[in-house]
């Protein structure tokens, strides 16, 4: 047998292999992280559109007051690119992530932002005009964060958002934004983290803690 078909062949297997067991894990991760969601929430209906397969899920949650709505997304890394993952987990450093958004029935208008420094500067929030906002670095834990502002009082509601926080939360914690004109919160959270559950329940007391005391 030529030893180029052997490449070949083997590069295959290698590739097969590689989808069948990455989009494995890729679902498991799906699957546990919107469990753990529903967990916390305890939505009263819900609603799941899927990603391409084994890339991610959508979802929107009914809620119960203080809240009205969740609307969140799972995305995972290509484990099932065999070729592709290693340069997607190690060099561009991409992680499972989920974002969640959260409609309450009452904010305070204003609008800011809180960004994992690490994580923003090598991929970046949906962030608009930040160049236009006040940044202010903070430390919580073993990471470091900015704070994202235009009127001060916002600068210290995220302040005191961040510190509500404990260190293990914001070690998963990636991105909080407050839009309180629009009556919501965004966040982006390491989707395995060991202790989602927890930094869930803790996201969920501060979301319902804000209105009360701002």
């Amino acid at each position: 047998m030529e030893p180029m078909f052997l490449l070949v062949f083997a590069l295959i297997g290698f590739v097969f292999l590689g989808w069948y067991r990455g989009g494995r894990k890729n679902v498991e991760v799906i699957l546990s992280t919107c469990r753990t969601v529903e967990r916390v929430f305890e939505p009263v209906d819900t609603n799941y559109t899927n990603i391409g397969g084994v890339v991610g899920v959508n979802f929107v949650f009914e809620l119960s007051s203080p809240f009205r709505r969740l609307e969140g997304t799972v995305t995972t890394v290509p484990r099932h690119a065999a070729l592709y993952f290693p340069i997607s987990r190690w060099v561009i450093r991409r992680e499972d992530m989920l974002l969640v958004t959260v409609y309450c029935e009452r904010l305070q208008p204003g609008q800011g932002h809180i960004v994992e420094r690490d994580w923003y500067q090598r991929a970046g929030a949906a962030v608009e005009e930040p160049e236009e906002m006040f940044e202010t670095p903070v430390a919580r834990g073993n990471r470091g964060f900015l704070l994202l502002w235009y009127n001060p009082l916002i600068r210290d509601r995220l302040d005191w958002m961040l510190s509500q926080f404990s260190d293990m939360a914001a070690d998963c914690l990636r991105y909080l934004g407050y839009y309180g004109s629009d009556n919501y919160f965004s966040a982006t959270f390491h989707a395995t983290h060991p202790e989602l559950e927890a930094v869930l329940l803790e996201f969920k007391a501060l979301v319902r803690a804000v209105p009360e005391r701002f």
